[in-house]
């Protein structure tokens, strides 16, 4: 598995992983790394990483260009899955520009932070170009309690099946 940093303007990805930002996507980009001199290695084994590099001054079309398709291309023959990090695609088009380069998009949307006028935006931009749309993921979610409906649902089926002592007749065994 790689993971691609391609939020080129606000990238985040290096830090996360606590490693170096440099070399990564931009430097590949321009020619000035080979990309397996730029990918990173990380605590977990099977994961490398590809950070965004040296800043540029347009990324929207660093991504759109033919070194980007074959950067693509590279990392696709290198690896099982490519993760590509992006930016918020309600607010820059680099997300949308690189969505018609993937095999799918999964949203990544925060609980509570982004409204849901901003997400049907993001999707209705991303089916204007077709988009590959796979899902979405909701992060920081409290499930601590506190009147959370979310966490009302995950408790009532937190134990449905297995964990359940089976009713009497019954083999224990979940639907």
């Amino acid at each position: 598995v790689v993971l691609v940093d391609c939020d080129l303007r606000r990238p985040r990805v290096h830090s996360s992983f606590n490693i170096p930002d440099y070399p990564g996507v931009s430097d590949v980009l321009n020619d000035s790394v080979p990309l397996d001199d730029a990918l990173h290695s990380c605590k977990m084994p099977t994961l490398k990483i590809l950070t965004k590099g040296t800043s540029i001054s347009n990324p929207n079309e660093a991504l759109a260009s033919a070194e980007m398709d074959q950067l693509l291309s590279d990392l696709r023959s290198k690896f099982d899955i490519v993760v590509i990090d992006t930016p918020p695609c309600a607010a820059l088009s680099d997300a949308i520009t690189l969505s018609r380069k993937v095999t799918g998009v999964v949203m990544v949307v925060r609980h509570q932070a982004v409204s849901r006028l901003v997400v049907k935006g993001a999707i209705e931009r991303l089916n204007q170009v077709e988009a590959p749309i796979f899902g979405a993921i909701l992060n920081r979610v409290d499930f601590s309690g506190g009147g959370s409906r979310y966490y009302y649902y995950y408790s009532r089926y937190a134990s449905y099946g297995y964990d359940e002592e089976p009713s009497p007749g019954s083999d224990g065994a979940a639907a």
